[in-house]
């Protein structure tokens, strides 16, 4: 019995493991908060409806990290998820808007170019 215990402590160990290089990667690791409310959902999930009903975590995370609507709320998003990389720089918010500046420029001249074609996204 224990060596089969051991066994599956190890599997665990090990696809724990690949999962979390794997987000890592992908930089899709949780924070504590973004944990504790998968948890909950989860919780809720399963003592509220049928046990054989999956989990769904795309929807829980879109439920709490809605997609934006607009361009504008997609800058304003990707600049809260940035600030972090900035927030200890001399510049900080300036500096971080000012390298987002080349990319939202980029943004809107190809948005123009496609609707001169006709193209509309």
């Amino acid at each position: 019995m224990e060596e089969q215990v051991n066994k599956l402590h190890r599997k665990i160990i090990e696809h724990c493991t690949a999962s979390f290089f794997t987000k890592q990667a992908a930089r899709m690791l949780s924070t504590s908060e973004e944990l504790d409310l998968y948890v909950q959902a989860g919780f809720d999930h399963f003592s509220r409806g049928p046990l054989d009903k999956p989990f769904n975590f795309v929807e829980v995370a879109i439920r709490n990290n809605p997609i934006p609507d607009d361009f504008t709320s997609h800058i304003v998003q990707l600049a809260i998820l940035m600030l972090p990389q900035f927030s200890n720089s001399a510049g900080g918010g300036e500096e971080l808007f000012a390298k987002l500046s080349y990319m939202v420029a980029s943004c809107i001249v190809l948005n123009c170019t496609l609707k001169l074609k006709g193209i509309y996204l």
